[in-house]
């Protein structure tokens, strides 16, 4: 390098403009040489002595300047062992400003890299050489110091580049990259740019590009997000060592486990609260969101309301409520299908007993009632015919049939009553014609003797006054009558009791005490003038 020359006068204007403004500008010290160091300041008083100590009270200009072209030169180096390499202070301005279009503005090297306090704190990095660099072995690199305005502004390709045992930046105030406002203790606006605002990078399996959070207080939390080797966002716990949340390389979300199968996979309970809580979910075939399905269906949520869970799809289709009396209400009809075992039905299970009873399909063809002891299908109806079968004794207050008035099938019903009996009684009956000797016999069903006991006859004459007596009471199935007159036609009706193995074990008891639990209840308290909850059939109360 070729040697520039002293300027003219140390007060005017010289003939070299290190930094290409014009006018000139004005320096307070001029050092220039092509083989070492154009300036060296050296001082031994501690505490306030200063190598090179630059001052300007203006409003504009530089207290010390320094100017490279090199791509490794330096403009201003600042060397300490212990203490602090370069320092610039400012009340309202800036302290230390370094600027290189395409090197490092701001290199500091040491056991704290840069230490910046002021009443906002704001790295403007805006554009490659050094600006400035300060290196310590065991102190500041660089510090800067501004009460009011900016402590270091670094404008480079790269804006501040801190190498050292610990890297810190000790902020008394607000951070701001991008912005000399921040309004946050580290703030970062990319304005109007779709570039990168904060990039944790690392190829390690965990923490090395995470970012980490911590509560000291009482009770402790620390907990981080990072970007995993297997290619998923992780949510961890630190203390626990345990993943809370996983967003995998497919997008698919896994809340306590790392291994999600499922858009949302949660191993363990889901909660939802407050007015609006429930579980919301489209039918399959319907595109997009239905905020009000009406009857068709298209939507469903699950909610709870006073105590009971509800189903709804426009209105509440289905409830089940824990309350007495309150069980599954279906608004509709309900379907149950046959499954593996041969019927479609529905057991009822008492908690002291267990399952007790059950109501569905004995068959293809017929539907009945189930019971556990020994009659089992007490009840079926065959489903076609309406042809209705009872194993066991069937109890009534009353009974009979109801059809189609014969005579005005249209307009009106025929209603009868059963024939009741204290017994269990069997009743035959018939017409015979006596011959010329007055005699007749009446032959009965093979089964009649089998079947029945103490018989009991009846006989009338028919078209004439005549009298009939029976001359052989049942044998072989059969008994005879005479008249006294010959050709007389003969109206005979038979009882008996029925004398079977089940009814032999099943007698009727015409008349019985009630039971202590049923005493003072009726079968039919209406009738008696007695409110419903007198009723023998409400001792287990239904309840709404």
């Amino acid at each position: 390098m070729a040697s520039i020359g002293p300027p003219n006068t140390q007060e005017g204007a010289s003939g070299f403009d290190p930094t290409g403004e014009n006018p000139p500008v004005k320096f307070g010290v001029w050092g220039d040489t092509s083989k070492g160091h154009a300036v060296i300041g050296s001082s031994g008083k501690p505490g306030t002595g200063a190598g090179v100590f630059g001052v300007n009270v203006t409003t504009s200009g530089f207290g010390v300047l320094g100017q490279v072209n090199g791509d490794t030169a330096v403009g201003v180096a600042g060397l300490g062992s212990t203490g602090t390499g370069v320092s610039g202070t400012s009340t309202s301005g800036t302290g230390v400003k370094a600027s290189s279009p395409g090197g490092v503005a701001i290199r500091a090297e040491g056991d704290t890299g840069v230490v910046a306090s002021g009443t906002r704190i704001a790295g403007e990095f805006t554009s490659a050489g050094t600006g400035v660099s300060g290196t310590s072995t065991s102190g500041t690199g660089v510090m800067g110091s501004s009460p009011e305005g900016v402590a270091i502004r670094a404008e480079g390709d790269a804006g501040i580049v801190v190498s050292g045992t610990r890297i810190a930046a000790q902020f008394t105030g607000d951070v701001g990259i991008g912005t000399g406002t921040p309004e946050a203790a580290l703030e970062i606006d990319r304005g109007e740019s779709d570039a990168v605002a904060l990039h944790l990078r690392s190829s390690g399996p965990g923490w090395g590009s995470g970012l980490r959070l911590s509560n000291t207080a009482d009770v402790e939390g620390v907990y981080g997000t990072f970007a995993g080797e297997d290619g998923g966002w992780h949510f961890t716990d630190v203390l626990a060592d345990s993943d809370r949340m996983v967003i995998d390389s497919q997008g698919l979300i896994g809340i306590a486990t790392d291994d999600p199968r499922e858009p949302l996979h949660v191993h363990g309970a889901i909660h939802s609260s407050g007015d609006l809580a429930g579980l919301s979910f489209m039918d399959r075939q319907v595109d997009g969101y239905v905020a009000n399905p009406g009857s068709q269906g298209s939507r469903w949520m699950w909610y709870a309301f006073e105590g009971g869970a509800r189903l709804w799809s426009g209105s509440d289709r289905l409830s089940v409520h824990p309350g007495e009396g309150g069980g599954l209400d279906v608004a509709r009809r309900m379907r149950i299908r046959k499954g593996n075992d041969g019927s479609a039905g529905l057991w009822f299970h008492q908690n002291d007993a267990g399952d007790r009873a059950f109501v569905g399909m004995s068959s293809d063809n017929t539907v009945g009632f189930f019971g556990v002891g020994a009659v089992q299908w007490g009840m079926q109806m065959h489903v076609e015919t309406g042809v209705t079968t009872f194993v066991g004794r069937l109890e009534k207050l009353g009974g009979g049939f109801k059809i189609d008035h014969p005579l005005d099938p249209a307009g009106k019903y025929l209603s009868h009553s059963f024939v009741e009996s204290p017994r269990m009684t069997n009743l035959y009956d018939g017409t015979v014609v006596t011959d010329e000797n007055g005699d007749a016999k009446v032959v009965l069903p093979d089964y009649f003797e089998a079947l029945n006991r103490d018989f009991r006859y009846q006989l009338t004459p028919v078209g004439e006054l005549a009298i009939a007596a029976v001359t052989g009471e049942i044998r072989d199935n059969s008994f005879t009558i005479r008249t006294d007159k010959p050709g007389v036609r003969v109206c005979w009706q038979v009882t008996g009791v029925r004398q079977d193995a089940w009814a032999n074990v099943h007698r009727i008891v015409p008349e019985e005490e009630k039971p202590e639990a049923e005493r003072d209840r009726y079968l039919c308290p209406a009738v008696h003038g007695q409110s419903a909850d007198r009723s023998v059939l409400a001792t287990v109360t239904a309840g709404r």
